[in-house]
């Protein structure tokens, strides 16, 4: 067990390794759900208790395997928004636990440029901004040589005086260019000095005197630029061209791309599945009435929900066209395939009910079982149609006949392999240990689809053969 607590931070994490599955503890998501309860007594502190997936997409501070993420160009909106869509979201039973990863707003100061009145003194947002970087930006003004090392010369204001906001309204900046001068000069705002030591002969010996000091300082040649300014210059307060008001800001601000987001780490409860989820979050959503600048999205450990399942469509349909064709051109026929490929849909019914039967989701390992099954319940198939189509173009059967030896011929071989696949995926759904979250979805979805499958091509394939057998005649028939 491992504690880690920023300095600063309002919140702390407790690591805890769990045992492995195979000496008979519970899973971590028991595990989590049991700490949340013991945990919920104390009024002090909200206490969120994850299990952290075998693939883990981190989003901000949670490694949740589900995550909602809101995105905007404000960040301000984003803390309200995050912790009022959380407050709505933990009176549904369908999620057990939800974690707004948002700390409260800090004080800030918003310091806005006067544009109009800094124009008329001369001064500009550069010159501003400038000014405040050198003063708390800790800029390195020179570099010490020495026999033993260098030194950076940091300039900036003392502490004491960088903890009270207050230190603002005492600065001065100059302006761009030196003093105005012109039609502009009635415009700019003076420091107050003796009225008279403003005159040509104070300001030219003032000027001779920063003279001299450059001459002590190192001579006319010690730098690039002058130690002590050789002119008078005219200082504009920095409260008089920006207004400094107080305000409320984010702690931390975390981007996903270009834009400012925050996340919901969430828990689902038992049986609950990722579209529900999202239609309980797409109706607070609309209750709440959150502004139309923020965009929301559910990811989980495969990422994006919609993207995901949407990819994983144009995957499956990208599998089967391809294999059409294939076929296509082996048989020389447009028909026929689809005799072959209407198993894949029995494939596909057989490892969804075999994961509603164990209560697993419909997740991405579950894709890659619908693949593979794709493969093996065509292979069966293929072995009937390939033999079929065989014997009636070279020994002169009828379709009728040449499906039913194709059936009496092609079933042993067609049985060993459906078994065999399917005893090697049984260690999957037995095994235990870590990474069997992963392993079993994937054995039972691919155990489920080849016993639906191998039903499926012995009744209903050889039926579908002699419909499209006479299908394809009759279209002949009809085109002579």
């Amino acid at each position: 067990m491992r504690v880690d607590t920023g300095e600063g931070s309002s919140h702390g994490m407790v690591f805890a390794t769990l045992r492995d599955l195979s000496t008979g503890r519970a899973s971590g998501t028991d595990v989590a759900a049991r700490v949340v309860a013991r945990m919920s007594k104390d009024i002090h502190a909200e206490y969120h208790a994850q299990a952290p997936g075998n693939i883990m997409m981190r989003v901000g501070s949670n490694s949740s395997g589900v995550s909602y993420i809101l995105r905007n160009e404000d960040d301000r909106l984003l803390g309200p928004a995050t912790r009022k869509l959380a407050k709505a979201l933990r009176h549904h039973l369908e999620f057990t636990d939800v974690d707004p990863d948002v700390d409260p707003p800090g004080q800030g100061i918003t310091l806005a440029i006067d544009r109009d009145t800094a124009a008329r003194v001369g001064v500009t947002p550069q010159v501003i901004g400038n000014t405040l970087s050198d003063a708390l930006g800790q800029t390195t003004a020179s570099v010490v040589y020495t026999t033993h090392g260098q030194y950076n010369v940091v300039l900036t204001v003392e502490n004491r005086f960088q903890r009270d906001p207050e230190i603002l309204k005492q600065f001065w900046v100059s302006p761009s260019g030196g003093s105005a001068s012109g039609s502009s000069a009635s415009n700019t705002i003076r420091v107050v000095t003796s009225a008279t030591a403003s005159t040509t002969t104070s300001t030219g010996a003032t000027a001779f005197r920063n003279q001299i000091a450059n001459s002590l300082a190192g001579g006319a040649n010690a730098s690039t630029g002058s130690a002590v300014a050789t002119g008078a210059e005219t200082l504009v307060p920095l409260s008089v061209v920006s207004r400094i008001t107080p305000s409320l800001d984010p702690v931390a601000v975390t981007h996903i791309g270009y834009a400012s987001s925050a996340s919901l780490a969430l828990e689902l409860a038992s049986g609950v599945s990722l579209p529900q989820a999202q239609t309980i979050i797409d109706q607070e959503w609309r209750s709440l009435h959150l502004p139309e600048t923020i965009n929301g999205e559910l990811q989980s450990d495969e990422g994006d929900v919609g993207k995901s399942t949407h990819d994983s469509e144009i995957l499956i349909i990208g599998a089967v066209l391809a294999v059409y064709l294939t076929l296509g051109m082996l048989y020389e026929s447009v028909w026929h395939p689809l005799t072959i490929l209407s198993t894949i849909p029995s494939a596909g019914i057989g490892a969804v009910m075999a994961l509603d039967l164990f209560g697993l989701p419909f997740s991405g390992m579950a894709v890659i079982a619908m693949l593979l099954l794709t493969g093996i319940s065509l292979k069966n198939a293929i072995l009937l149609v390939d033999f079929a189509i065989h014997a009636e173009r070279e020994r002169g059967m009828t379709a009728r006949d040449a499906i039913r030896e194709a059936c009496l011929l092609r079933l042993r071989p067609i049985v060993m392999t459906t078994f065999a696949a399917a005893l090697g995926a049984l260690p999957l759904v037995l095994m235990g240990g870590y990474g069997m979250e992963l392993r079993q979805p994937l054995g039972i979805a691919l155990i489920g689809g080849l016993l639906v499958s191998q039903a499926q091509t012995m009744f209903t394939t050889p039926a579908l053969y002699l419909l499209v057998e006479r299908f394809a005649q009759w279209e002949k028939g009809r085109s002579v």
